[in-house]
């Protein structure tokens, strides 16, 4: 009993003893606390001041805010003069570095393709990609995953080691993105006719783009009739680009019922 209770005595002295630089070192922690996330915001403010430059605002305004963290600690340590504390972790770094690398190498691989993904820029916010089987918009580019929002209303994280090394499929990375709609032309219509109808009529449509405007090519034979491909161009950031594509294939649709019944052949009346 008397050896607990001098060793609490003993701990008790020391905590008096140190209570200014435990003071200090709260006091450092609480203001590291506090303007880690502002020195966060204001890098990625002062970064994001150029277009194109978010999604490097953002890794730049994540390394400033462990910074600050990192340089807080380090105070602490000079506070309580842990330098031989500080020596003996630095050394043991050299084997559990190893231990630790292997067995995190999914998260730095991770991380070496985030930092890699926000570098390069193949893609930015609010681009629709295709990544594997994943499509949708890009919401964040975080160290560890590209974060999507599909069509349909739901959010995937793909790791970024996947994003890099797979195939990107860029739907926005231009202004314009063409559309194809094919089409059987009957025996009984005429191509020279067909072609500026079909044309006439996308042209009336809201939404299909005039400059480079829709064209009618022949591609192929399918017995006595032909198969024609319909391209026109969209905006790539159309909020409606799939109701426009409906809309085309069900005008189109009309127009060619429209020259079946004109150019049809008109019935001869039975003999007696």
């Amino acid at each position: 009993m008397q050896p607990l209770l001098e060793r609490w005595r003993d701990l008790q002295a020391t905590l008096i003893g140190q209570l200014p630089e435990i003071l200090l070192a709260l006091i450092v922690l609480a203001i590291a606390l506090l303007i880690d996330e502002r020195v966060q915001l204001a890098v990625e403010r002062i970064v994001g001041r150029r277009d194109g430059q978010r999604e490097l605002a953002r890794l730049l305004g994540r390394m400033a805010r462990i910074a600050v963290v990192i340089v807080a600690l380090l105070i602490i340590v000079s506070i309580f003069q842990w330098y031989p504390l500080l020596a003996s972790f630095v050394a043991s770094l050299g084997i559990a570095g190893l231990i630790i690398a292997f067995a995190l190498q999914d998260i730095t691989k991770n991380f070496a393709a985030g930092v890699l993904l926000l570098l390069l820029r193949p893609f930015r916010l609010e681009d629709q990609i295709r990544v594997r089987d994943f499509e949708g918009t890009v919401t964040d580019i975080s160290l560890r995953a590209t974060t999507l929002r599909t069509t349909d209303g739901t959010e995937v994280l793909v790791p970024n080691a996947d994003v890099y090394i797979s195939p990107i499929i860029n739907y926005t990375r231009y202004p314009l993105r063409r559309y194809h709609i094919a089409l059987t032309l009957p025996a009984e219509v005429a191509v020279d006719i067909a072609q500026p109808r079909l044309q006439a009529a996308l042209a009336q449509l809201p939404g299909i783009e005039q400059h480079p405007a829709p064209a009618v090519h022949v591609t192929g034979i399918a017995g006595e009739n032909l198969t024609l491909d319909v391209a026109f161009w969209i905006r790539s950031n159309h909020p409606d680009g799939p109701g426009i594509l409906s809309q085309a294939t069900t005008l189109l649709h009309a127009t060619l019922r429209d020259l079946r019944a004109q150019h049809a052949p008109a019935s001869v009346p039975p003999t007696t």
